[in-house]
């Protein structure tokens, strides 16, 4: 049975419930803790759902997970979090792309290693999975790739063009040397790349 992409992200958000529940009860001790307090409940954090780990993550971070983690995983927490809540749109249902899942899996990896989950290993073998299903995708014959269309970068000043497809314009903006007025506040790859698809997200659409 072919698994879809909306039911590789329900996976990975399993993965994250498991992973994260142990790291944020941990954490819920603290009298600084905000929201429900579990142990005045008599109640375990580790049953919690996704969403509601994530969100209390967003909710305490400064006072409490900011001390433990980086800027970089709090951009984690708030990117699953929107992952989540449009996985669980029934209007968003089974709208996940290829490579969607691929950045839900990636993202939960990340997060996952950040709070030394062992969940992480599954999340990276998922991701590498998809990755080859990803580059196996049969590739177009020649003539269609000749009539591909020419894609200018859509970073405001920039002269380059991706002829006949977008491939590369990871390279192309991970560095901030060739886009230096372009959010130069991000200078990790990864992040550059990560608000490259975000801020420009129509510039993907198939033509």
């Amino acid at each position: 049975m072919v698994t879809t992409n909306n039911e590789r992200v329900g996976k990975a958000l399993e993965l994250l419930r498991a992973g994260l529940g142990p790291f944020v009860e941990a954490h819920s001790r603290s009298e600084q803790f905000r929201g429900s307090k579990p142990w005045q409940a008599n109640t375990s954090v580790t049953q919690w759902d996704a969403y509601k780990l994530l969100d209390s993550m967003k909710g305490n971070w400064y006072h409490i997970f900011s001390n433990v983690l980086g800027p970089t995983d709090k951009n984690l927490v708030h990117e699953l979090l929107e992952q989540r809540n449009n996985w669980a749109h029934p209007t968003h249902q089974n709208s996940f792309s290829i490579d969607d899942a691929y950045r839900v899996l990636d993202s939960t990896a990340r997060l996952l290693t950040a709070v030394k989950a062992p969940q992480a290993a599954e999340a990276e073998n998922m991701k590498a999975e998809l990755g080859r299903l990803i580059y196996a995708q049969p590739m177009r014959s020649e003539k269609n790739k000749a009539e591909d269309k020419d894609y200018s970068c859509p970073i405001s000043g920039c002269q380059k063009v991706f002829n006949g497809s977008r491939g590369g314009w990871d390279a192309h903006v991970a560095s901030p040397k060739k886009h230096p007025e372009w959010h130069p506040e991000i200078d990790d790859p990864r992040d550059r790349k990560a608000r490259f698809k975000t801020e420009f997200s129509s510039w993907f659409t198939r033509d």
